[in-house]
C-alpha cells in the first residue's frame, strides 16, 4: 500500500524524503498507534493516514530538518 501511496508524490526528491522517513520511523508510528488501538487493520490504517497527511503537506514537510520531521 505504501508503494501505491507514494506513486502520487511529485518529484523524485519528495519521493526519497517520504521513503526515507517511512523506513526510519514506521516502527515508531506503529508502536504509538498500538498504544491507542487494538485491531491490526486500524493500526495500519492510521499509520498510512499519517503518511497521506504528510504527503498532503509536503511543501511544509520538505522544509523541516530531519529531526523536526518526527515531531511534525
Amino acid at each position: 500500500m505504501f508503494v501505491l501511496m507514494t506513486s502520487a508524490i511529485d518529484g523524485p526528491e519528495d519521493h526519497d524524503i517520504i521513503t526515507e522517513f517511512y523506513v526510519q520511523h514506521k516502527m515508531l508510528l506503529y508502536r504509538e498507534a498500538w498504544k491507542y488501538l487494538s485491531v491490526q487493520q486500524d493500526v495500519e490504517d492510521i499509520v498510512l493516514e499519517t503518511f497521506v497527511r504528510i504527503i498532503d503537506h509536503m511543501e511544509k514537510f520538505r522544509t523541516l530538518l530531519p529531526h523536526e520531521r518526527v515531531l511534525y
